[in-house]
């Protein structure tokens, strides 16, 4: 099994998880900034016995979107099956199980889908059968001692969510309603701001690559200040921010950020307006910082 560096733990510790009861062996596969460049990493260490494939179609942490049309692409070629994690993508991009080619599509409701939490979808081709974790109750063939063999029901023991379905079908008429497209320029240029804004404090760094396409997140952090003081301190002044490793550390790992980032992520509801003040006060924070310092060092210089 093939796992990029960019995924959730909700992949990678289940996997690490099987590896360690003998069932299968895995390798991470780092992702690079050139596309092309990271089909080929995983082209190279998919060998004749690979059964699937995990990657991301965009990263939670720093947004970077992933080439997951070529990676299907990759496996249809190999026979090889793809589970694509959604879930900073769906609503954002224009993801469709057909057309992009995985064979396995796997998302959550509260994200892009403005669903309540608790919720999430699993999206099949059909091609690699899927063997339930539990069996029980479906409401349907009641008769049969047997887990039924057919989807949804399959799948889907005791009562539904239905509370959490109704939502989710409200949530995807809403992105509908806006569509895909525009919800993503509406985001991406929110995000763009906020860079722009920020580029002239070199004690604010952002996680971003040239020429690398993204969703729209923005993951940065100050220097001087953990993550979760920066949130904190955002927090105070009305804003709120996730700090800290997202769920994924092999992210981390690859940026080099052991104590996490500040993650910006705007929604339909989110403002210029909002987005300004964040970088103003973001900005302010850091001058903060900077008196704090120069006061230290004088009472420090007073003291020797």
């Amino acid at each position: 099994m093939l796992i990029s560096d960019l995924e959730h733990n909700s992949v990678y510790r289940p996997v690490a998880a099987l590896a360690k009861e003998g069932k299968i062996t895995y390798q991470i596969v780092p992702v690079a900034v050139d596309d092309q460049e990271t089909v080929a990493r995983f082209r190279a260490a998919m060998r004749p016995n690979a059964r699937a494939v995990i990657c991301t179609i965009a990263s939670n942490v720093t947004g970077q979107i992933l080439p997951y049309r070529e990676m299907a692409q990759l496996c249809r070629n190999r026979g090889v099956c793809l589970i694509a994690d959604g879930a900073q993508a769906c609503g954002i991009l224009p993801i469709s199980l057909e057309k992009d080619g995985m064979h396995i599509l796997c998302t959550v409701g509260h994200k892009g889908l403005y669903d309540i939490t608790g919720t999430g979808v699993l999206m099949t081709d059909g091609t690699f059968p899927i063997r339930p974790l539990m069996r029980g109750g479906t409401g349907s063939a009641s008769r049969s001692p047997d887990q039924l063999d057919f989807l949804p029901d399959r799948l889907e023991c005791g009562t539904i969510n239905v509370i959490g379905a109704a939502s989710l079908h409200a949530g995807i008429s809403f992105v509908k309603c806006r569509t895909v497209q525009g919800l993503y320029q509406q985001e991406s240029y929110l995000c763009k701001l906020f860079c722009q804004v920020v580029s002239d404090t070199s004690e604010i760094r952002i996680y971003r690559e040239p020429h690398v396409a993204y969703v729209p997140i923005v993951s940065f952090t100050v220097d001087g200040a953990l993550p979760e003081e920066t949130a904190m301190w955002l927090s105070q002044q009305s804003f709120c921010l996730r700090a800290g490793l997202h769920c994924v550390p092999l992210a981390h790992e690859k940026l080099g950020t052991e104590n996490g980032t500040v993650r910006f992520a705007p929604s339909a509801f989110s403002r210029e307006t909002d987005t300004l003040w964040l970088a103003a006060n973001l900005k302010n924070y850091v001058n903060i910082l900077k008196n704090h310092g120069n006061l230290l060092k004088k009472l420090c210089d007073m003291l020797q």
